[in-house]
């Protein structure tokens, strides 16, 4: 059947290759109200931002109820109009993405919506890669940022 026994050290081991991880992911965000191109780069500024997550909504009936630390490392956002926008974001694995952007009414500080001070929807979520950090290559949020930079001139 392919099941096995296995240690304890085993899901230890897990725990801490999990953390080792970073994902990235485009998000199509909608706000309630207009946001700027100006405005958009409070996001953009993003650099290692720890954010707290309270178990989601969505997911308390599978996980247990806890306050998690999470990372973003970086984001980049790409204007589409006034209520539109595309967000890039890198992460620490296991971060809510979908509660970063709408706050899961609070449950996730600080927020997309912090940042912008305006509610803030996530539409659509996709993860775009997977980084191993093993420690020896320490310039994944560089590689991120670089293959994000020239969205500014890119997109009108």
């Amino acid at each position: 059947s392919g099941l096995q026994m296995v240690e304890m050290s085993y899901f230890s081991q897990l725990k801490i290759d999990s953390e080792n991880k970073k994902k990235s992911y485009c998000c199509v965000v909608k706000m309630d109200e207009p946001v700027s191109r100006e405005e958009l780069k409070k996001l953009d500024a993003i650099e290692d931002l720890e954010i707290l997550q309270k178990t989601p909504i969505r997911v308390l009936h599978r996980r247990t109820l806890m306050t998690r630390e999470k990372m973003i490392h970086a984001a980049r956002t790409e204007y589409i109009n006034p209520k539109w926008f595309y967000l890039h974001l890198l992460s620490s694995a296991g971060a809510y993405i979908k509660e970063f952007v709408h706050s899961d009414l609070g449950r996730t500080t600080p927020n997309v919506g912090d940042i912008l001070g305006k509610r803030a929807d996530i539409m659509q979520l996709d993860v775009t890669d997977l980084y191993e950090d093993d420690g020896t290559d320490d310039d994944t949020n560089e590689k991120f940022r670089q293959v994000y930079a020239d969205y500014r001139n890119i997109i009108p």
